[in-house]
């Protein structure tokens, strides 16, 4: 939090290098070498991190639910400012018109229910219940 705090929204992002296999159940990535232990992945040796796999979902939902900070400033660091610091924001990171639809809703306990991208909805959880 001390890093938000410091710089501010506009200056701290929130982003991941997430590996294919962080949005599966799966505890080995990429053959026997590659282990998937305590939600990180590693080398099965133990000698080091072999690659993230935090979603985007997991990092909103620490951001909020264990460092403190408020929703809102946490879905504009993982929007806003990212496209921002990618000079991306003449079409991504602002529901705005002629932007990218690309649109994530989440429940009262931060838990993603809803994804569209480009206009395309590829996750409604709500249709589910």
């Amino acid at each position: 939090r001390m890093i938000y705090l410091v710089k501010g929204i506009e200056r701290t992002a929130l982003i991941t290098d997430a590996l294919s296999v962080s949005a599966s159940n799966c505890n080995k990535a990429f053959g026997p070498r590659v282990i998937i232990e305590d939600g990180v992945c590693k080398l099965a040796d133990h000698s080091a991190l072999a690659g993230s796999i935090a979603t985007m979902e997991r990092l909103v939902n620490t951001a909020v639910t264990k460092v403190g900070i408020p929703m809102a400033d946490a879905v504009r660091m993982t929007s806003e400012t990212p496209a921002h610091i990618m000079h991306e924001d003449h079409h991504k990171g602002s529901l705005r018109p002629g932007f990218d639809a690309d649109i994530v809703i989440y429940d009262s306990n931060v838990r993603l229910q809803f994804v569209m991208q480009k206009g395309n909805i590829v996750r409604n959880d709500f249709e589910t219940k």
